[in-house]
């Protein structure tokens, strides 16, 4: 569009310019090659050829002239080729002659055919005659005429022609008063108005420079020896173009197609055209408006304006018919570039939604490039889209409406909508230049020094430098065929310290890679694709090609792992690496990180928020992939050796750690790793602060959110406990939810399951006030801590070593062995218990009764068991014969033994012991022997019960020394007190009282 302003603009000060100075030039007297008819001297018949020439010349000025104008009756003609100079009167004064009036016919190159009208002519018409003084006395009779020294065309001076088009269209008019010329120059100081066809204009105090005829410039110009045409000042002109806007990029309006769209140019200053040059400059307060029917004017207002012109290549005669006749008329001149310059240039254009203030803008015609520049800074504004730099440079595309190439130095700022949203805005800045160019046909964007880059919702990403591909969405037709297109990011790529802060999003990376998708109805995903960035020299990128997997696409969101980042988000994240891949989606207007992968030494964890009292999540590895984040089918894949997570206290590594949110899965393939705090123990009892739980397995861990598998040589570890398993399953009060708000964040232990053969150890030798050692194996074990309930497969044992003390109770491994703050015995000596069984165990580790906590446990078939004192926390008692063993030693065994811990009366009191023996139950130690089916013993009272079941007889042996003489008893029940050796039978049916000492009795 500009390109058609600036040659109309051309054509009409061209053929303004040369018409009016070669008319005024082109008589005999200026260009003395142009003589008159005949030799030195004229004849009779050729004076009375020359009286008749205007009735010969009749049909040729008809069309100019009425009948009964004097030019028309038989003035005076002096012809050349090229004019005709009608005179009806003149005199001659030396060297002067008075012109009276005067007209100048300047005939078109190309003469009429016989008997058509000729319309092209030019004329030249100073009604109030010319005065013109010459170098020496005039002999016209000789037409000897010398150099002009100086002429006035006096009063009004009218230059026309029709031109070749019937009507106005392309007429042309020039209008001034007491023209003044000479060889040199010529001007006037009155008021110059033109018009070619519906283009016009007006000035003031014309003046046309003249070249030497010697220039040899001159000979080469367009123009002969017309150097400069000027107009000094007050300059308007008013051009009429096809129906397009100011700048590119402007809607048509179907108003314009009738009433056309004139431009208006006006400045204050002057008006000069340099022919030498091919220059024409306006100066001084210069506007360019271009009215719009209804609307608000298109306008560039500078302090100088600058058109360059070349010359124009010869015109193909097969496209003669597509130019006008003003442009063939014209000078052989095509405008090449426009330069403006002001403090500021500002151009409004609201009909291409552009606004733009600069110190100079520069185009390029041909190259259709256009360059603005400021000392400080540049801005342009374009249909809500805003860049602001020290220089910009644009070339725009073939098709109207793809985008150009763009060039900006730094440091400078964009702000562009985004996709279809218009609100949706990018923020891009820079130090260094930002550039836009084609590659494989699709606009690429190249920033450097350290661009800083701000998508509304997204948040926001630093680097050394930037490369953005876009996509070219075709979107509609405008009335004048153009196209309209819809620009979006399709990839990016960023490399140097990439630094990214979004709403639930912050890191670093060396190099990033980005894909954005835009969805509007579900979930629609292009096939993996390949981010190619092009090998080019002294930009900073390496010449390979970047090859990266597109990560695979997601199912419809309702909630997400990562959190829509349109809105707050719940909780924010931090990751660092080397290479990021993001799959970034606008699903119907909400944009959000679908897919993540990040590569080599990878963090990845949760921001802590002052509003939450839980430990954030904490991931690290070789790889992180984060996919389908923005979905209920989120999945996170940590991967390497290092691979390691921490949520909520607890810790996590292996080979690979998997969070599948779909499934609410989190699972370790391998061998790995696990600590969790604790508050109790697996038994259920409670610890000291600030311990953990390690959790060590060779094959798999597996969580689906409630309970946690552990599988292949288990092994858990506290400070106290340790356990091995094959196979630990954990079971927590509630599920943990990995998606949304829904479930647990803080929920407890309330089942451990071993199975696959158990060894379970609990070291607690150094505990203040209960220090104990205690074993068990079995071949399974169930805890459950919230009941208390525990149960166990045989065949196993329980072993259990604890100080020696009158006051406390022999505690099992999974009996809670309270002391009630009363310290154990610190003389040295240690009890010994093992408990071996052939069935199961079942019971409960710990309930509370009246606030105190009591534990039961029975074991089944085969029941074993060893009491005895050992001298260090490592010595054993095996279940042999009791002549083997230590004589404060005792074994026992039974069918079902069952083992209470029993709460004291007072709070102050340590827990005691209960035992009850049922089914054959034997105790020996070497002072004696019991059999009973049911025998029970109560530590509080030091008292053995000893009873019979149908028919049997409890019996008890007793010696009164190891090897001395025994007595013994049979009953249905006896009752015996060890330490008083008070022994008391209830229905007996055999006793030997005299061996038992005074204690006896019998009822």
């Amino acid at each position: 569009m500009t390109a058609r302003i600036v040659r109309s603009v051309a054509s009409l000060l061209a053929v303004t310019t040369a018409y009016f100075a070669y008319a005024l030039l082109a008589v005999p007297w200026i260009e003395p090659e142009a003589k008159a008819q005949g030799g030195e001297s004229l004849t009779d018949s050729e004076r009375e050829w020359a009286d008749g020439v205007a009735q010969r010349y009749d049909r040729l000025l008809a069309p100019y002239f009425p009948a009964d104008h004097w030019a028309r009756k038989n003035p005076k003609v002096l012809q050349s080729d090229e004019f005709m100079l009608l005179i009806r009167d003149f005199a001659t004064h030396g060297d002067r002659i008075e012109l009276q009036p005067c007209l100048l016919l300047f005939l078109p190159a190309e003469r009429p055919t016989a008997g058509a009208d000729d319309q092209h002519a030019i004329i030249l018409d100073a009604p109030a005659g010319a005065t013109l003084q010459f170098s020496e006395k005039l002999n016209l009779a000789k037409a000897r005429i010398g150099k002009l020294k100086h002429g006035l065309l006096k009063g009004d001076v009218t230059i026309h022609s029709r031109m070749e088009n019937p009507g106005p269209e392309d007429d042309l008019l020039i209008r001034t008063k007491n023209v003044q010329l000479t060889d040199s120059r010529i001007w006037t100081r009155e008021s110059v108005a033109f018009r070619l066809g519906p283009n016009h204009g007006h000035g003031e105090e014309l003046e046309i420079r003249i070249a030497a005829n010697d220039n040899a410039q001159a000979e080469a110009t367009p123009l002969g020896n017309l150097q400069s045409v000027q107009l000094m000042h007050s300059v308007q002109m008013h051009i009429d173009l096809p129906q397009q806007g100011l700048l590119p990029g402007g809607e048509p309006r179907p108003q314009d197609d009738a009433q056309g769209a004139p431009v208006e140019i006006a400045c204050r200053g002057s008006f000069h055209f340099d022919l030498m040059k091919f220059i024409a400059t306006f100066e001084d307060q210069v506007d360019v408006v271009r009215p719009v029917f209804e609307a608000e004017s298109d306008q560039l207002t500078c302090e100088m304006l600058a058109i360059q012109f070349e010359r124009r290549e010869k015109q193909d005669s097969n496209k003669r018919e597509e130019t006008t006749s003003i442009e063939r008329r014209s000078i052989p001149l095509k405008a090449r570039h426009i330069e403006a310059r002001g403090n500021p240039v500002i151009v409004r254009a609201p009909s291409s939604s552009v606004h733009a203030r600069c110190q100079q803008l520069r185009c390029d015609l041909e190259l259709k490039t256009v360059s603005i520049r400021g000392s400080d800074e540049v801005m342009l504004l374009q249909q809500g889209n805003e860049i602001h730099a020290p220089a910009l440079e644009y070339t725009m595309h073939e098709e109207s409406g793809r985008l150009g190439s763009l060039w900006a130095s730094g440091p400078g700022w964009l702000r562009a909508a985004v996709g279809k949203d218009e609100n949706r805005k990018l923020d891009l800045q820079w130090q260094e230049h930002l550039e836009l160019e084609r590659h494989d046909g699709a606009p690429l964007a190249t920033i450097t020094g350290r661009p800083l880059a701000t998508l509304d919702g997204m948040g926001q990403i630093a680097a050394d430098e930037m490369f953005v591909w876009l996509t070219e969405t075709k979107e509609a037709t405008r009335p004048d065929k153009s196209s309209r297109f819809r620009i979006e990011p399709d990839r990016m790529m960023a490399q140097g310290s990439v630094a990214i802060n979004s709403p639930n999003l912050t890191g670093g990376v060396a190099r990033l890679e980005a894909w954005f998708e835009t969805i509007d109805e579900g979930p629609q995903f292009p096939q993996a694709n390949s981010l190619d960035r092009p090998a080019t020299q002294n930009t900073g990128q390496p010449a390979s090609a970047l090859v990266a997997v597109r990560p695979q696409p997601a199912t419809s969101a309702k909630s997400s792992f990562l959190p829509s980042v349109t809105g707050e988000a719940e909780s924010r994240y931090d990751i660092r690496g080397r290479l990021m891949r993001l799959r970034i989606v606008n699903r119907q207007g909400k944009t959000g990180i679908a897919d993540i992968t990040v590569d080599e030494d990878v963090t990845f964890r949760e921001l802590a928020r002052a509003d939450r009292s839980e430990i954030p999540l904490r991931v690290t590895g070789s790889r992180l992939q984060v996919s389908n984040g923005d979905t209920p089918a989120a999945r996170i894949d940590v991967i390497g050796s290092q691979a390691h997570l921490e949520a909520r206290g607890m810790t996590l590594a292996g080979p690979s750690i998997h969070l599948n949110q779909q499934e609410n899965r989190v699972w370790v393939a391998g061998a790995g790793v696990m600590t969790m705090p604790i508050s109790r123990d697996l038994q259920g009892q409670t610890v000291s602060a600030g311990q953990e739980m390690k959790i060590t397995w060779q094959n798999q861990m597996n969580f689906d959110g409630l309970t946690a598998r552990f599988t292949d040589n288990v092994v858990a570890a506290s400070q106290t406990q340790w356990l091995r398993t094959a196979q630990l399953d954990a079971t927590l009060t509630e599920p943990i939810r990995f998606a949304g708000k829904g479930g647990a964040q803080q929920a407890k232990l309330q089942e451990v399951y071993c199975s696959g053969g158990v060894d379970l150890e609990n070291r607690a030798m150094n505990h203040p006030e209960s220090p104990s050692l205690e074993r068990m194996m079995s071949k399974t074990l169930r805890i459950n801590q919230s009941t208390g309930n525990v149960e166990a497969d045989g065949p196993g044992w329980v072993s259990s070593v604890r100080p020696r003390s009158s006051r406390q109770a022999v505690s099992l491994p999974l009996a809670a062995g309270a002391t009630n703050g009363v310290a154990a015995s610190n003389d040295g000596a240690l009890d010994y218990l093992r408990v071996d069984f052939a069935g199961r165990i079942v019971g409960n580790a710990g309930v509370l009764v009246d606030r105190r906590r009591q534990s039961e446990l029975a074991f089944e078939r085969q029941v074993r068991a060893v009491y005895g004192p050992v001298a260090t926390w490592s010595d054993t008692l095996e279940s042999r014969t009791i002549e083997s063993l230590d004589p404060a030693t005792i074994l026992l065994s039974c069918e079902k033994l069952i083992v209470r811990d029993m709460p004291a009366a007072a709070a102050d009191q340590p827990s005691t012991l209960e035992l009850e023996a049922l089914d054959d139950a034997l105790v020996e130690g070497q002072s004696f022997t019991a059999r009973a089916d049911r025998m029970s013993y109560a530590q509080a009272k030091e008292l053995l019960v000893l009873e019979g079941r149908s028919g049997n007889d409890a019996r008890l042996w007793r010696q009164t020394r190891i090897g001395g003489p025994q007595s013994q008893a049979a009953a249905r029940k006896i009752l015996f007190w060890r330490a008083t050796n008070r022994v008391e039978v209830d229905d007996a049916r055999f006793f030997d009282l005299s061996q038992f000492g005074q204690g006896g009795n019998s009822k």
